[in-house]
């Protein structure tokens, strides 16, 4: 056993912390970011910080081991052995920070990779060794897996699934159970069970969602897990209230994958852990950062293998690390490359567990855990030939769907699966089987009952479905009953049972032309009446595969197949790549993630087209996709990825084989309505002439029937209002037969339906525009984000061809929507892309009043916009000045376009001296910019003004006048209909009443607003008016309900990057801890949110410096320095000591004279701006 260390870093044991916040920032970069695009100055940061990791952990080594007596006993302890240091403090704060990282100069090895390994300890709790008793060879683990937003929860990476794949590789036998459903009330009940039966479970995994409760993190705010709660939705689970369960199940170790990005993050996993601990859980094994799960699942492989040769938990996380560091590739789109999170793994200690009965010996002649691992890593499993096993021997990801269907089984007990050919619809239902078979998921791991409706074969309708189930459930007893005492028979043991059914191909029930005859009407009655008596009756649970909905089939739950995510997209390509190792150096470049964008994660696009990079540049490929050039057949590749789209395109009719080829021009979404416009030229006629005479004449109501036709057959997916997904492989075939169809005439054709294209969008994109700012934003909105990916291509198009005016059209209602759905970095972009394109090579300004010179201020007043938004003030008011310096003097431009681009211009210098606490100078570019409006009648523009104006008579305490404001603001904007306005001027109304302490009006308002927001999808304005209802709470004393909505807020201004949103709620929650008489947890978040910008003092919020001054005043110079440098790792700038220097001298002078404050008490905090 290895010798023990113990570092007290409460009583002298830490000098300081030598990383700064950011190194620690670079660290969490690199962990978390690194991988998914190492491209450019991406891969050489990456690099650079993997080279200074070992420097950072000679330097955390240097400050907790300095020369003295503390390093004298850790040489003793080395040189006795295996040696464990384990790190003491009684702040989880403290605790929480990468100690991973330490590493002696003198050793090759970082401490925690070597056989003690380092621990973590709270101060105030015993660590006494203890021995668990277990039954020989064998450790229950319960699996907790809870994401609150389900497949929303972007990047969600389940850990069990990798895990079991890896486990048959450990000595014992580990039985990995799924709570179901991830509740608290059945974690108590399971854990009971499991006491009851004498099988108790030694780990509990956690894999999922951490949260703070209470006012602030760290000593401030405790920990708590998100678990599903009784009636849906998230549960909080505070973590003492856990720590209860898992004692009074007699678990003696947590794990924790249980992470919440963001500032709050970096503290929850100590808070957490630590509470643990200190209710009495001996071990906790956590992820300190986001982690890939395939890392994972071979550190908890390595983890538990070691457990069964006799080890301690603590040795067992050395050993997991080292798996992690000895194979340390992880999935990026180059393929896999390495990172160095070994350091992620982080044990917290109360008292050691072994568990010596466990211990079971090695089998005979088999690998050694490393090279078995490696084996599972690098093959594929044999095919093998039942039913439920992987086509190719290999599945891969499809996490966030899993949890979609765990839904959907707690929710009814029937569920289509559905989508088009080659999404993956059979893989999926294969290998959720497996999922419940290996999970507990079903009563028995062999009651998964596979059944195939392939048409033309025997074993086609109900009564041989029945027949199969219970022949396996009785025997051949089952044989002599009569097919109603089957049916019978089958249903109540669905009924009293938990198994699971899948039948696959369902769409063959149907009659399609060309193919087998599917079922006569009776037999589909009789499986509809199946499927509703599992509905109402069963505690089984039927999944159903189809290419369509099956809506014949009545109530029942539906899911739709869509692509891989894009790292699991990502871990399909390394497979798909294995044995093709040319096509290596072919994934270095950004042109591979464009192709697997426009793969769009299929499954079978994937399959058919990433093995030709072991010939083909990715650009090849990719203009193959796209029809640019046709397509290669050396391999028979271009015949493969047909195959599955011939057999559904050959049942089209004359139209759709006619008109359907243009489809290969559209990038993910056919409109009817936009096909009928290009046909038929009523977009725009100057164009008709040039639409090949093969799709024109088409109307809108020719193009449904074609699409629909097309959505039946399974080439489409019909989303609703004449809107088709298209399947991402069907572009490149309807291209190769256009060209076959029409080889002299191609080029040609296609070159003038492209520019038809282009114009008719743009024609759809001013009438967008109009809706939106019509009243029709959230429609707008919708449509919009399901056509985005065609409309990039098409303005793409138009900027290099030099369509300014096809551009613009294109543009503007993607702005609108890019502002709502809070995408400001992919506005920024395209913003820029315009600005530059219509600049030329010169750099200059275009002439304004020409097209290019119309997209051009369209494109700058974008860019000011979107600086105004991130309140980066000199550079928008830069924006507008160009703008108005190319405006007032030109002489060229119509007079009416010449105002109607000073109003906006105008009014954009208002919003600048706004934001800058200007009021006079906001007032007179307001003023200026409301006659232009009102003369040209730009009613939506007028209204805008109005709400300004009334902001700036609100933050003047001029009320009345503020109001009257806010009632032209809303009447005009009720007589447009504008949704967007409305929404402002409602936002605006209910700050008034909340500013004159009408709370209880406010609070409506507010929620009020927030109800359009959410239909309006209007990102920004949700994340504001979360805020102000977390101010309300605060102002009527109900701090939790305050505390929750500052949380909500917070995490969707995290998620925007909105540091100005950041910094404001981080201030409420400053006023929150003041209020409750916590002025250090007060100092804190005001530090936090002061060092959201680079200035100090900010002028876009001045309510912060003087926060910070005030609350110095009361808590020192001292605290102040030493807060900051917890929060920031960096010594108090000069600027800021100057600053809050006269609150410290003030109260020091004060104290000296004990002169107190007018109120009897420290003023408290005003609330933020």
């Amino acid at each position: 056993m290895a010798t023990r260390l113990v570092v007290d870093l409460d009583e002298g044991g830490l000098r300081r912390w030598p990383l700064d916040a950011e190194a620690l920032e670079d660290l969490r970069w690199y962990l978390e970011d690194y991988l998914i695009a190492p491209y450019g100055v991406y891969e050489d940061r990456g690099a650079r910080i993997a080279a200074r990791l070992p420097g950072w952990g000679g330097d955390v080594f240097e400050a907790v081991l300095p020369l003295g007596p503390a390093r004298d006993a850790y040489a003793r302890g080395r040189d006795g052995g295996e040696l464990e240091l384990v790190l003491r403090s009684s702040s989880p704060d403290l605790l929480g920070l990468p100690w991973e990282l330490m590493a002696d100069p003198s050793s090759a090895a970082p401490l925690a990779l070597e056989a003690g390994g380092l621990s973590r300890s709270l101060a105030t709790v015993s660590d006494d060794a203890a021995t668990i008793s277990v039954a020989r060879g064998r450790l229950r683990v319960l699996m907790v897996i809870c994401r609150p937003a389900g497949s929303r929860d972007v990047g969600y990476r389940m850990i069990a699934r990798p895990l079991l794949e890896r486990l048959e590789t450990v000595r014992g036998t580990v039985e990995l159970v799924v709570l179901r459903p991830p509740t608290l009330d059945a974690l108590r009940a399971e854990l009971a069970a499991a006491i009851d039966a004498g099988t108790p479970y030694q780990v509990v995994h956690f894999d999922g969602h951490g949260v703070f409760l209470g006012a602030g993190t760290g000593s401030g705010g405790e920990g708590a897990l998100v678990f599903e709660g009784t009636r849906g939705g998230p549960q909080y689970v505070p973590a003492r209230t856990i720590a209860a369960a898992l004692r009074d199940g007699q678990v003696p170790v947590a794990v924790l994958n249980a992470c919440q990005s963001g500032a709050v993050g970096k503290e929850l996993e100590a808070a957490i852990a630590t509470r643990l601990l200190a209710q009495g859980v001996a071990s906790v094994v956590a992820m300190a950062y986001s982690v890939y799960s395939v890392a994972a699942a071979e550190f908890m492989t390595a983890f538990y293998e070691r457990l069964f040769a006799g080890g301690t938990v603590a040795s067992a996380v050395s050993a997991g690390r080292r798996q992690m560091a000895r194979r340390s590739g992880r999935p990026s789109p180059k393929g896999f490359l390495p990172l160095a999170d070994w350091l992620v793994p982080v044990h917290y200690v109360r008292r050691e567990v072994s568990f010596p009965r466990a211990v079971v010996a090695r089998t005979p002649g088999a690998p050694a855990l490393a090279e078995a691992l490696t084996a599972v890593a690098e093959t594929a499993h044999d095919p093998g030939l039942g039913p439920l096993d992987p086509a190719g021997g290999v599945f891969v990801g499809r996490d966030a769907l899993f949890y979609d269907l765990e839904e959907a089984a707690r929710q009814g007990k029937v569920i289509v699966l559905a989508g088009p050919g080659g999404t993956g619809k059979t893989e999926v239902a294969k290998a959720f089987g497996r999922w419940w078979s290996d999970t507990g998921g079903v009563e028995r791991p062999d009651w998964v009952f596979w059944h195939s409706f392939e048409p033309g074969l025997a074993s086609f309708g109900l009564d041989s479905v029945v027949t199969e189930i219970g022949l396996r459930l009785h025997g051949t007893e089952f044989a002599a009953l009569t097919v109603e005492q089957r049916r019978g028979v089958v249903l109540e043991a669905l009924a009293s049972r938990k198994m699971l059914l899948i039948w696959d191909d369902f769409e063959s029930v149907q009659s399609l032309a060309g193919q087998a005859p599917g079922l006569d009407d009776a037999g589909r009655e009789l499986l509809r009446w199946f499927v509703q008596a599992v509905q109402a009756h069963a505690s089984s649970v039927l999944l159903i595969t189809s290419r369509t909905p099956e809506d014949w089939l009545g109530e029942v739950h539906r899911i739709t197949v869509g692509g891989l995510a894009g790292h699991e997209a990502m871990e399909y390509a390394d497979v798909l790549l294995a044995d093709h190792p040319e096509a290596a150096e072919r994934r270095a470049g950004r042109e591979f993630s464009e192709l697997m964008e426009w793969l769009q994660g299929n499954p079978l696009a994937l399959r058919l087209v990433l093995p030709g990079l072991a010939r083909d540049e990715p650009a090849e490929l990719l203009s193959q996709l796209r029809g640019r050039m046709p397509p290669s057949t050396e391999d028979g590749r271009a015949s493969v990825l047909a195959a599955g789209i011939e057999y559904s395109y050959r049942h089209l009719s004359e139209s759709g084989h006619r008109l359907l080829p243009v489809i290969s021009l559209l990038g993910g979404v056919a409109d009817a309505a936009v096909l009928g416009g290009f046909s038929t030229g009523e977009a725009v006629s100057g164009e008709l002439n040039n639409v090949p005479a093969r799709f024109s004449g088409a109307r809108k109501e020719d193009w449904m029937m074609v699409l629909d036709e097309a959505a039946g057959v399974g080439l489409l997916t019909g989303l609703g209002s004449g809107l088709y997904r298209i399947h991402p492989a069907l572009p490149g075939y309807l291209t190769a037969r256009w060209r076959e169809e029409e080889p002299n005439r191609y080029d040609a054709a296609r070159d003038a339906a492209d520019r038809a294209l282009a114009y008719t969008y743009a024609s759809w994109g001013f009438f967008m525009d109009d809706q939106i700012k019509s009243g029709r934003a959230g429609v707008s909105f919708e449509v919009i984000g399901l056509k985005r990916r065609t409309l990039l291509t098409f303005l793409g198009n138009a900027v290099d061809a030099g369509w300014w005016e096809c551009a613009q059209g294109i543009a503007q209602p993607l702005w609108e929507y890019w502002k709502s759905a809070g995408l400001d970095n992919e506005a920024e972009l395209w913003a820029d892309r315009l600005r530059r394109a219509t600049e030329g090579s010169t750099s200059a300004e275009p002439p304004v009043a020409s097209p290019a010179g119309r997209l051009w201020l369209f494109a700058l007043g974008v860019l000011g916009e979107l600086e105004l938004l991130h309140q980066r003030l000199d550079q928008a008011a830069g924006h507008y000045r160009r703008m108005a310096a190319a405006v007032e003097p030109d002489t060229t431009l119509v007079p009416e376009l010449q105002k109607f681009y000073l109003a906006n211009i105008y009014h954009g210098m208002g919003q600048v001296e706004q934001d800058r606490h200007r009021l006079r100078e906001a007032q007179n570019w307001f003023r200026q910019s409301l006659p232009l409006s009102q003369e040209l009648d730009l009613k939506p523009q007028m209204a805008a003004t109005f709400l300004h104006l009334g902001t700036i008579a609100q933050l003047k305490k001029q009320f009345p006048a503020a109001e009257d404001w806010y009632g032209r603001a809303s009447a005009l904007s009720q007589e447009l209909g504008n949704e967007q306005l409305v929404l402002g001027t409602h936002h605006q109304s209910a700050q008034l009443a909340q500013e004159r302490g009408q709370l209880i009006v406010a609070e409506q308002r507010f929620r009020d607003v927030l109800a359009l927001a959410r239909d309006l999808a209007d990102i920004r304005v949700i994340s504001n008016s979360l805020h102000q209802l977390g101010m309300i709470a605060q102002f009527q004393g109900r701090f939790a309900v305050a505390q929750e909505w500052f949380r909500q807020a917070l995490a969707i201004s995290e998620e925007l990057g909105d540091r100005p949103g950041i910094a404001r709620t981080y201030s409420q929650l400053a006023v929150l801890a003041d209020m409750q008489g916590d002025p250090q947890e007060a100092l804190a978040w005001t530090v936090r949110a002061v060092t959201q910008f680079d200035e100090f003092p900010h002028p876009t919020m001045p309510t912060l410096p003087h926060n910070l001054f005030v609350i110095a005043g009361r808590v020192g110079m001292p605290a102040l320095e030493r807060c900051w440098q917890d929060v920031t790792g960096n010594p108090l700038p000069p600027e800021v000591r100057t600053y809050v220097r006269p609150a410290v001298v003030g109260a020091k002078v004060r104290r000296f004279l004990r002169i107190k404050a007018p109120a009897d008490r420290p003023s408290p905090l005003p609330p933020s701006d």
